[in-house]
């Protein structure tokens, strides 16, 4: 047996008594890729551990896949450090550029990776932000992911002491130092990812709330329970029957709690939260509500300007179509959203397009001398105008003009195209008849 299959082992031993591994998606976990890719500004984040075969996905955002082979990951590098392991342009690095995970989707060119290590210097796996370009995180950048992978190991000691406690009653007294000093690394979580705590006794209507709760809802913090009448009294007046109902159902029945609601700010507007809970009994037998607050209102709202957005521009009569900047060569650029004057133009719903490159609608007698001259624009950052013979899906000659620019992020990347066709295809016929 060798040296690494030696030390694996009880890597692996301290990983399985986590019990992680293949569990289902949590809030927690989820909220902390969020951050972690909004700080660092990338497309994808995402929370990995580490086993004999596989790197798994915890959470992710940005990217859809629950696994892959271990062999290819780029976690298996991160758990072998003890500092962030950071590739700033994978697809130069004679590492990594042959990996197909850089050669074919997700097309990862940029990895930055923290070990999450266990208190006894194990590394299960990693927290990492990713992009499809290559890019550089600044220093407070990578100290913020490291700050979050020990959040996220505390987390996780919380769990591996849940269950400890249930086989060490013996060893009481050291546990719950370790329960106090993690109760204060899940109230830093809670701030981060801006989810408060709450249990209700049912018999007395009496709250307990979270520090956190008392920031969100803007109420003196007093350090006993509240009553569910004076709670209630922050939701908003045209919200606060269905919370109250809701909240009686779950106490009744014993069903689980799952709602969005506004809540009253004290300059008059309100922000909105989503509000879960789930039945049980305490110690006594009498029933209990606990659940979670989370502030949504910036997801409120980015989702509103996104549906307007998306709403306005699906109205526009000339095509819109939007693509990812590269790869410019073979196979080209995937489409990320088409409107529906594309659908009426080609035939093609926006289903069959999406994640295509736009060369699918490209046929014999498309001018290779026009899409050469768009090429050389768009290696050079430069928008274009041109008029090219595309085909629909019937495989029916079409003729348009298109006005193609580039969009740049916040660091003056180019991240996308962004393309205006019109049907000039009557035009052009009157055109070579006259």
């Amino acid at each position: 047996m060798g040296l690494l299959e030696i030390d694996e082992q009880p890597r692996l031993s301290a990983l399985k008594a986590y019990q992680i591994l293949d569990t289902n998606r949590e809030e927690i976990f989820d909220r902390i890729v969020e951050f972690a890719a909004k700080i660092c500004e990338t497309p994808i984040a995402i929370i990995t551990f580490v086993d004999e075969q596989r790197q798994w996905f915890k959470a992710s955002i940005g990217l859809d896949l629950p696994e892959t082979e271990r062999s290819i990951s780029f976690c298996t590098h991160t758990i072998d450090r003890e500092e962030p392991f950071i590739i700033n342009d994978a697809r130069a690095d004679p590492r990594f550029h042959d990996n197909p995970l850089v050669q074919a989707p997700p097309h990862i060119a940029f990895y930055a990776g923290v070990p999450l290590k266990d208190r006894d210097g194990f590394s299960l796996g990693s927290l990492a932000v990713l992009d499809r370009v290559p890019r550089q995180l600044e220093g407070t950048q990578i100290a913020t992911l490291q700050m979050l992978a020990e959040q996220l190991i505390s987390i996780l000691e919380l769990r591996r002491q849940r269950i400890e406690l249930e086989h060490l009653s013996a060893q009481l007294d050291d546990t719950n130092r370790q329960l106090t000093k993690q109760t204060r690394h899940l109230h830093d979580a809670q701030r981060i990812a801006k989810i408060g705590s709450w249990e209700l006794h049912c018999p007395t209507e009496r709250i307990a709330l979270s520090d956190e709760i008392y920031r969100l809802f803007n109420i003196p913090n007093s350090h006993d329970c509240e009553s569910l009448s004076a709670f209630l009294q922050s939701v908003h007046h045209d919200d606060r029957q269905g919370v109250r109902e809701a909240i009686d159902e779950a106490a009744r029945h014993g069903t689980t709690l799952n709602m969005e609601h506004r809540i009253l700010r004290p300059d008059r507007g309100f922000s909105y939260v989503r509000i879960r809970g789930e039945a049980g009994f305490n110690d006594a037998g009498e029933r209990i509500i606990s659940g979670t607050v989370q502030d949504i209102s910036s997801e409120r709202q980015y989702q509103e300007q996104l549906l307007l957005l998306h709403e306005c521009v699906a109205r526009i009569s000339d095509v819109v179509m939007i693509t990812e900047a590269a790869p410019l060569e073979e196979p080209g650029p995937r489409i990320v959203f088409v409107n529906e004057a594309f659908e009426r133009m080609t035939g093609y719903k926006s289903a069959e397009a999406l994640g295509k490159s736009p060369r699918f609608l490209q046929g014999p007698k498309t001018q290779r001398g026009e899409l050469d001259r768009i090429q050389r624009a768009l290696l050079k950052g430069e928008g274009v105008h041109a008029e090219l013979v595309n085909y629909t899906k019937k495989r029916t000659e079409f003729c348009i003009e298109i006005d193609l620019n580039p969009v740049r992020d916040a660091f003056g990347r180019i991240s996308h195209f962004v393309s205006v066709q019109r049907d000039i295809t009557e035009r052009k016929r009157h055109e070579s008849i006259v």
